[in-house]
């Protein structure tokens, strides 16, 4: 796993970095009608990749809870992240890596999730001397005191694809 350190990068390369709580982005949540799991959402992964790319992005981990899929981890380590497939809830990994990044010298950070979890953590961070944190995550799915702890929030929502939720009138 690489983890930056303030002497692996120079003054000229300090600039964005990112941290992507992947099963936040893609987790829809619990059917109230049928206590179902409803189906997550399709990250395009080149689409947001390359979003990050055009914001200035130079690091970055993709964090999930569970191991990525072989094609999945190709991809992402192909397109110049990290991962890290924690086997329980990342949002431990991804405050640490939030962390990192700042104390390798990154002053822009954007977070990829829309969990309150985050909010203290987003706090913290923007007490120290200029540093910026961005959220991108998806409308509708960002919690409000993450919202007011960041700089600026970016909707994603068009990097993301919905499958139908199952209706509960249809026959089975």
């Amino acid at each position: 796993m690489y983890i930056p350190t303030r002497d692996s990068l120079s003054n000229d390369q300090r600039t964005t970095a990112c941290v992507v709580d992947q099963d936040n982005l893609c987790h829809r949540g619990v059917d109230r009608l049928t206590g179902q799991r409803a189906p997550r959402a399709q990250l395009d992964v080149l689409g947001l990749a390359q979003a990050l790319h055009d914001r200035g992005v130079v690091r970055g981990i993709i964090c999930r809870n569970w191991d990525f899929p072989v094609f999945a981890d190709q991809i992402w380590r192909g397109l110049g992240f990290d991962i890290a497939a924690v086997r329980s809830n990342c949002d431990a990994r991804v405050v640490v890596s939030l962390i990192c990044y700042v104390e390798a010298g990154f002053r822009d950070l954007i977070l990829c999730a829309g969990d309150g979890d985050y909010t203290h953590a987003v706090n913290m961070i923007r007490r120290c001397e200029n540093t910026r944190v961005e959220i991108w995550s998806r409308r509708g799915s960002t919690s409000k005191t993450l919202i007011q702890a960041a700089n600026s929030v970016r909707y994603i929502d068009d990097l993301l694809t919905f499958p139908a939720r199952p209706s509960v009138y249809e026959e089975a």
